[in-house]
């Protein structure tokens, strides 16, 4: 019979908790620059899968989290959802507001 599955989190939570306070600090911090200051500060990082998980687990990935979608025009056909859409003002009122609503947080 094999071995029950390990149930305790193997990450250190503090360790986790300061990835996180570096991310709020500054939302556009990518894993890999919260890994590399982790590793400066302590030692020691987890990996930055390992990051991402718990950055989405606290909703901290995203535009909501300081990160603006970005497209390249002509990247592919516009849709009503898209941000090529959007950018030619097609886009359903309720996406237009919600951009208007991000921009509008972002730079006060």
């Amino acid at each position: 019979m094999p071995a029950p599955r390990r149930l305790a989190a193997r990450t250190d939570a503090q360790v986790l908790e300061l990835a996180a306070s570096l991310k709020r600090e500054n939302p556009t911090r990518t894993a890999t620059q919260v890994a590399r200051i982790l590793r400066t500060a302590t030692g020691w990082a987890p990996s930055e899968s390992t990051l991402l998980r718990h950055f989405h687990r606290l909703d901290l990935t995203g535009p909501g989290a300081g990160e603006t979608r970005r497209c390249s025009v002509g990247s592919r056909p516009p849709t009503p959802t898209s941000c090529g859409a959007a950018m030619g003002s097609t886009a359903p009122p309720m996406l237009l507001q919600q951009e208007r609503v991000i921009r509008k947080s972002t730079a006060g």
